[in-house]
């Protein structure tokens, strides 16, 4: 995505807590949401135009933590190079 003309990517290296469906099960949801917040916080305060995860479960536990849905990859490089329409 570094290649994409015109952007800038800031990676961010955290846990999403999740680690299967550990994270998604009643007795460790909240736990799972703490450990988690060093990951959301870091997004949030990198004030991005766009979300991205290639992991679904991270999506997840993102979505949920800032009510915005993260883009895999694909999806960006598909806005990036204007191919929505071309389906």
């Amino acid at each position: 995505m570094q290649l994409i003309p015109d952007s800038t990517v800031h990676l961010i290296e955290k846990c999403s807590a999740i680690d299967g469906t550990w994270g998604l099960k009643h007795q460790y949801y909240d736990l799972s949401r703490k450990v988690a917040e060093p990951l959301l916080r870091e997004i949030r305060e990198s004030q991005a135009d766009l979300t991205v995860s290639d992991c679904p479960l991270a999506g997840l536990q993102i979505q949920q933590g800032l009510g915005q849905k993260p883009l895999h990859p694909i999806q960006v490089l598909e806005r990036a190079y204007s191919l929505e329409g071309e389906r």
